[in-house]
């Protein structure tokens, strides 16, 4: 299933074969790996990999802007009105989460004041890595299987097969630290080489059971790149693992979009193991679980409604109406997303949303809404293409409803251009289309 924009007026349908060929390998693997101050910038890799806990593995399909279905039936213009805590599942760049019954994310951003340990005054035992693993300090390691590279030596180093680049390194910090200080400081170690950066809510994915137990983090990321035909550039998911004496691990995972794959089963057991075997620190203290939170970015977050918005492309101004709702344009077109008032089926959503749109824009022609599977269980994507005068010239655009079946909540997301059937800024728009579909778990 595809979670992309609907379908456009006319022939506007995205070129499926050149989506495909954006994965396709440059020169046998890794192109480009620009690195500054330790953080990787931006990594292009090739095509696909595979692996159920291989660490780069999208929920949806990779052809993230595959066309709905499209009804040529016009409508009349006017319209009757928890995190689950596991035993050690394999890390996903894009893993499927469950609809949270965890308190609403909080809208402020975490701190990103780092409190770090004073090194012990006794440094423990530490047994040195196995011959055929990286070292990555205070006694953990992560094997390099056959056919992985060194792309950055140890301390902090940076391995890959040629399609996915994995990021691992152990610190010392202070026992029961809150996970998000180390997390946003490996984000902004990072964000700031790509054009836009989009970020799923942070949240709590495992807890390992060891004498010293140890909790799992992560924050699944997207970058926007405009040499892309759908905009999607690099697609990762950042992990914490926070173990309760104070040693922390970042694992970053991430490859061009549409891509999966990652370190095979039996050598991120052994990544794991090393965590929970690495000697003490320091003294234990009980670990609190962290509610799902945001993490802070340089790039502007436009919020909807609790915890669902999305990150503005490049060139797309923020505005704001008179009765508060905020929308992003460029010289091109624009792009809004607004929250419906609650209904009873997804259809009457989109009813909903065709009657707000005409009130606006008179004399205008809507596609018969097409029903598809949303993003997430238990929620329903509604998409709807239009077309008529707009403002003395010919207008195109589509919206998308989002409906939670089990709320009876939804979002609306608008798009709209002229003169050409196929939207001029569509990496752009698509871009902040699946940013807002992953900025929520539940509406």
């Amino acid at each position: 299933m595809s979670w992309g924009p609907p379908p456009l007026p006319g022939d506007g349908a995205p070129d499926r074969a050149a989506l495909r060929r954006r994965n396709a390998l440059i020169a046998g693997g890794v192109t480009a790996a620009l690195v500054i101050g330790g953080g990787v910038l931006l990594v292009r890799a090739g095509d696909d990999s595979g692996g159920s806990d291989r660490a780069v593995e999208e929920e949806d399909d990779d052809e993230t802007t595959e066309p709905a279905p499209e009804s040529t039936s016009p409508v009349a213009t006017t319209v009757a009105a928890t995190t689950a805590i596991t035993t050690a599942p394999p890390p996903t760049v894009a893993p499927t989460i469950a609809p949270s019954t965890a308190a609403p994310v909080p809208t402020a951003p975490p701190a990103t004041v780092a409190v770090t340990q004073p090194p012990p005054t006794a440094a423990p035992t530490v047994a040195p890595a196995p011959s055929d693993a990286l070292d990555l300090g205070l006694g953990v390691s992560m094997p390099l299987p056959p056919g992985w590279e060194i792309l950055i030596p140890a301390p902090e180093p940076l391995i890959t097969d040629g399609n996915v680049v994995i990021r691992a390194f152990a610190v010392a910090r202070s026992a029961g630290e809150d996970p998000a200080i180390l997390l946003q400081e490996h984000i902004d170690s990072f964000e700031a080489g790509s054009p836009a950066v989009s970020y799923r809510p942070a949240m709590l994915f495992n807890r390992l059971d060891g004498v010293v137990p140890v909790d799992q983090y992560g924050v699944t990321y997207l970058t926007f790149d405009p040499e892309e035909p759908d905009g999607l550039g690099v697609l990762g998911t950042a992990y914490v693992f926070v173990r309760a004496d104070g040693l922390n691990v970042v694992y970053d995972v991430f490859a061009r979009a549409g891509t999966d794959g990652g370190l095979e089963q039996s050598a991120y057991d052994r990544f794991q193991q090393s965590i929970l075997a690495a000697p003490p620190i320091a003294d234990p203290v009980a670990l609190a679980v962290r509610e799902p939170f945001r993490v802070a970015s340089v790039f502007p977050f436009v919020q909807v409604g609790g915890p669902a918005g999305y990150t503005a492309a490049p060139g797309y101004t923020p505005k704001s109406r008179p009765d508060g709702t905020v929308f992003v344009e460029n010289a091109l077109g624009g792009f809004e997303v607004q929250r419906l008032p609650e209904t009873g089926s997804v259809e009457g959503a989109a009813r909903l949303a065709i009657q707000l749109h005409n009130r606006t824009y008179r004399g205008l022609i809507y596609q018969q809404p097409v029903v598809v599977e949303g993003p997430r269980e238990g929620i329903l994507r509604a998409d709807v293409t239009w077309t008529g005068p707009l403002a003395g010239r010919t207008g195109f655009g589509a919206f998308s409803i989002f409906y939670d079946a089990r709320s009876l909540r939804s979002f609306v997301v608008f798009r709209g251009w002229f003169d050409v059937a196929e939207d001029p800024s569509f990496p752009a728009t698509n871009f902040m289309f699946r940013s807002f579909a992953d900025s929520f778990t539940a509406i």
